[in-house]
């Protein structure tokens, strides 16, 4: 387990080597609201956090980058009885010619502290704030799947981007 980590780590951290864009790296705050299907069948949670992603928009070539994600997903009835989480994820985002929208996909190895280890997929679209180049809002759709036990916890989050140029 230890070298196919190893191996992912050193493959993202090449791919990553590339020339960059202004649109790379960047900062995340997000946060919004989900479900899990813990009994009862289906529950409300909350997830909130922070990212960080070197990722730059590709139109012409396979996308790569990462994403490294600090968090706390809970249920909506109980703050207190949530998980912190760590996620290092691949990360791909493509560049649309002439547009304000820049999509974007993202999966990998997720770490819930005190309930397990998750697989977490999914994606969205940034959506650059009038032209702005520093700064826009993501609109998201994540799934965390526990390895054990066949649990997810789907959630629909929102973010604003702080764009770090070069």
């Amino acid at each position: 387990m230890h070298r196919l980590l190893f191996i992912w780590i050193l493959i993202l951290g090449t791919g990553t080597a590339f020339a960059q864009d202004l649109a790379s790296p960047k900062f995340v705050l997000f946060g919004g609201g989900g479900v899990t299907n813990l009994p009862p069948p289906t529950r409300g949670s909350v997830h909130l956090g922070a990212d960080f992603e070197e990722a730059p928009p590709v139109s012409d070539r396979v996308p790569y980058g990462i994403l490294f994600e600090g968090g706390y997903i809970t249920p909506a009835k109980s703050f207190s009885s949530g998980s912190a989480i760590f996620s290092a994820d691949y990360m791909g985002a493509f560049a649309l010619k002439d547009s304000p929208i820049i999509p974007f996909f993202a999966g990998g190895y997720s770490r819930l502290f005190g309930t397990g280890n998750a697989v977490n997929y999914g994606g969205g679209a940034d959506f650059l704030l009038n032209g702005h180049k520093l700064r826009a809002l993501r609109l998201e759709v994540r799934d965390y799947c526990r390895f054990s036990g066949n649990r997810h916890n789907f959630g629909f989050r929102v973010g604003y981007i702080f764009y770090i140029p070069d």
